[in-house]
């Protein structure tokens, strides 16, 4: 019982991870879009 609430806090945790992080590139894109234009051609 006790393991299970763990790992569903875990995979909850983990997800609410995951997409605060995708929030933090996707906001890192917006705002390195006018600093440099040339950041497609370099990846």
């Amino acid at each position: 019982m006790l393991a299970a609430l763990i790992a569903h806090d875990a995979i909850r945790v983990k997800i609410a991870f995951d997409g605060i992080k995708h929030f933090s590139e996707q906001m890192d894109k917006k705002m390195a879009k006018p600093k440099q234009p040339a950041d497609k051609e370099s990846r």
